[in-house]
């Protein structure tokens, strides 16, 4: 790995793909992944990066509901509930 942080961004990822998870784990799991984003941003802009291929703007709740596989709506609703 290039970094801490993209070994514990690839923990994160490996342990969303585990099926046997509810929904509201899977939505937890991947909220506790977003300061890790965060970080990841932060470095990259300070390296002049960017997180995505086409340069759009990223977006935390669809980045983590696609990371998921849930809606935006579900990720939203559980990070009230948090």
């Amino acid at each position: 790995y290039a970094s801490e942080l993209d070994e514990e961004l690839d923990v994160y990822d490996m342990n969303l793909a585990r099926r046997y998870m509810s929904t509201y784990e899977k939505a937890e799991l991947a909220l506790k992944e977003a300061p890790l984003l965060a970080a990841k941003a932060q470095d990259n802009i300070c390296a002049r990066k960017t997180l995505s291929q086409n340069k759009e703007r990223v977006h935390v709740h669809e980045t983590l509901s696609q990371k998921a596989g849930l809606s935006k709506a579900t990720i939203y609703k559980v990070d009230q509930i948090i």
